[in-house]
């Protein structure tokens, strides 16, 4: 844009100029009468002027509304979009051999082949543990009672969110299978790198017994969220464990501590190394081992204590099963487990996210964890506030720029006045639609505050020559709205027209670059209104606070 921008400024002020020596007309036009529409507008104008107090505080009202109903839609990283790819995770029982995974994942296909009504494209299923590959990055762990379903529909069949919610209770009521929906996700979230769940709470400490209690505790208040569904926890699907409990009384009694019970079974288990065996310059181990004790056998495993009593396992200690724990993360040194959900069909991301804030508060977690947002909603945060300091940035350098063009502090500040004007026709677009500003329409935003103040410049260029000449304030105001009205017109059309087809563009990138041309559109148009009809209102109103300001220009005789 900064190039095609200065391009465009060079050929208005070299070729435009010998074009129009070719093919204007050489002869001078008779002046004619104005046309009826830059009588009305004038006639418009000079009415407006005549209480220009009360059209500003017009203004600003209506743009005090907007401003508000704008922060009331919320922000979002990405706009909400259901394409028709989704993903479904498949976690069978911890031990699960691959081959049964890959019959329920062949189950799976099936009912999925039958909810779509022959509407299928494509299916990939991932069984088992996936080999490792260099030139992949990989972010969730794979074993054999794991699977990864990815489906890909026709545009005429149905979605990902019809797929869940004609499928999840039929898997749901299968007790040998854990299913994940990820629906929602496009491929350009993924290519961000926030594809996944779109809420992520990250609790970090360093006992994995806290970690997996303060998940539970943040996922069972998630799941009373009526604006949340599918929340899940990354300690679920863990390998199974057989855990050694102590009986410290008798242990002690006896003389037996927990490594020398570790020792004997790792010994049972894996055998023991007694010597080393040498073959020229090479050393093996070797290895004693008995018959590998099932687990029913393991609590009579005998050994010999240093009294030289003899002692089987289960006389000083019981054996508990547990679920493991399938990924431990680890963040700045800490360890750390994530609780995430999807949003529930017919909420809106800020409304999730000030759900899950109402349970982060409410939740008592164990002393020395931290609960935090990662993902989606961490970029979000990150995105906007770079975006609002360019913003920022933006306005400034405008108001320099504008400054030192007219040699004066009041007036830019009328011509910025037409940014917060946009903004009416801006809320006039997308409260409507209810849809939370995403970065697109930030970024719409920002390019706005450089292409609104365009009409403005013009109708306040017009009216300064015009009152420097000796007209009459009012008069001039007039008369610069109607002189301007047609290049004003023109180029607001012309911008309006070329974004047209963004916003009626179809498939799965039209829900990103929707939001930014409606903003466009909505602010540039408003933002003409209120250059021919507010601003000269607001330029009379400031226009008595310069020196002298208060005495017009006005043409004697």
């Amino acid at each position: 844009m900064v190039v095609s921008l200065l391009a465009s400024l060079g050929v208005a002020m070299l070729l435009i100029p010998a074009l129009a020596r070719w093919f204007m007309p050489a002869q001078k036009a008779t002046q004619s009468k104005p046309p009826r529409y830059r009588r009305k507008l004038e006639a418009l104008v000079r009415s407006l002027l005549r209480r220009p107090g009360l059209t500003v505080m017009a203004a600003i009202i209506l743009a005090g509304l907007s401003s508000w109903g704008l922060v009331g839609l919320g922000t979002e990283l990405l706009p909400s979009a259901d394409p028709r790819q989704f993903s479904l995770r498949i976690i069978g029982h911890p031990g699960q051999r691959v081959e049964s995974t890959a019959r329920v994942v062949e189950g799976i296909e099936s009912l999925l082949e039958q909810a779509s009504n022959g509407t299928l494209r494509a299916v990939l299923s991932e069984v088992g543990r996936l080999p490792e590959d260099s030139r992949m990055v990989r972010t969730e762990l794979t074993e054999e009672h794991t699977a990864r379903i990815t489906v890909r529909v026709a545009p005429s069949g149905p979605t990902g969110r019809q797929f869940a919610n004609y499928l999840a209770p039929i898997l749901d009521e299968m007790e040998s299978i854990e299913a994940n929906w990820e629906v929602g996700s496009s491929a350009l979230s993924s290519a961000l790198g926030v594809s996944g769940p779109p809420i992520v709470v990250e609790v970090s400490g360093q006992s994995l017994l806290d970690l997996r209690r303060g998940a539970e505790l943040i996922k069972a208040g998630l799941a009373q969220q009526k604006e949340l569904w599918n929340v899940r926890t990354s300690f679920e699907g863990g390998p199974p464990e057989l855990r050694i409990v102590l009986n410290r009384p008798m242990a002690d009694g006896l003389g037996v501590d927990l490594e020398t019970l570790s020792r004997v079974l790792e010994a049972s288990l894996d055998g023991r190394i007694v010597t080393m065996l040498s073959t020229g310059d090479e050393d093996r181990p070797i290895t004693i081992r008995l018959r590998t004790p099932t687990r029913e056998d393991l609590k009579n495993v005998v050994f010999q204590t240093a009294q030289g009593q003899k002692v089987a396992v289960g006389e000083v200690a019981s054996f508990v099963e547990a679920e493991g724990a399938r990924e431990i993360f680890r963040r700045n040194q800490r360890r750390t487990a994530m609780v995430t959900a999807h949003i529930a069909e017919g909420e809106d991301y800020p409304s999730a996210i000030a759900a899950v804030v109402d349970t982060l508060e409410e939740v008592q977690l164990p002393p020395g964890l931290q609960a935090q947002f990662r993902g989606e909603e961490a970029e979000r945060a990150r995105t906007f506030g770079e975006l609002q300091l360019a913003g920022i940035f933006a306005l400034v350098l405008v108001f320099m720029v504008l400054a030192g063009s007219f040699e004066s502090l009041i007036h830019p500040v009328t011509v910025l006045a037409a940014i917060p004007l946009g903004l009416i026709g801006v809320a006039a677009m997308l409260v409507p639609l209810g849809q939370p500003i995403g970065v697109m329409a930030m970024l719409g935003l920002i390019v706005l505050a450089g292409v609104a103040v365009n009409d403005a410049v013009l109708l306040l260029s017009t009216a300064r020559q015009l009152i420097i000449s000796g007209t009459d304030r009012v008069d001039a105001l007039v008369s610069a709205a109607g002189i301007r009205l047609r290049p004003i017109l023109m180029t607001t059309l012309t911008t309006v027209l070329v974004l047209l087809p963004l916003v009626f563009g179809s498939g799965e990138g039209s829900e990103l670059r929707a939001p930014m041309a409606i903003t466009i559109i909505g602010g540039i148009t408003m933002s003409t209104f209120g250059s021919l009809l507010v601003l000269p209102c607001l330029y009379l109103v400031l226009d008595r606070f310069r020196p002298g300001g208060g005495n017009g220009a006005t043409v004697q005789g």
